[in-house]
């Protein structure tokens, strides 16, 4: 994975469900938020190396994924 964009495979996500992500720092800092509806990434070109933590929310579940960018 490169350090502009963090992709989300979103063939496990069903098709037409609003989907959105929230990324955190380590210290549950909000870093960046958005809508998945179109993309499959998220630009994290702007953010520092290090430890983040990604989730994914959708109506029927929430997912939580470690994010290291490099």
């Amino acid at each position: 994975m490169n350090n502009t964009f963090a992709g989300v495979d979103k063939n496990k996500i069903p098709h037409k469900l609003l989907v959105d992500y929230e990324l955190y720092d380590l210290s549950s800092t909000l870093k960046l938020k958005g809508n998945l509806d179109k993309s499959k990434h998220v630009n994290v070109s702007t953010l520092k190396k290090g430890l983040y933590i990604l989730k994914i929310i959708s109506k029927t579940k929430v997912e939580t994924h470690r994010l290291i960018i490099e």
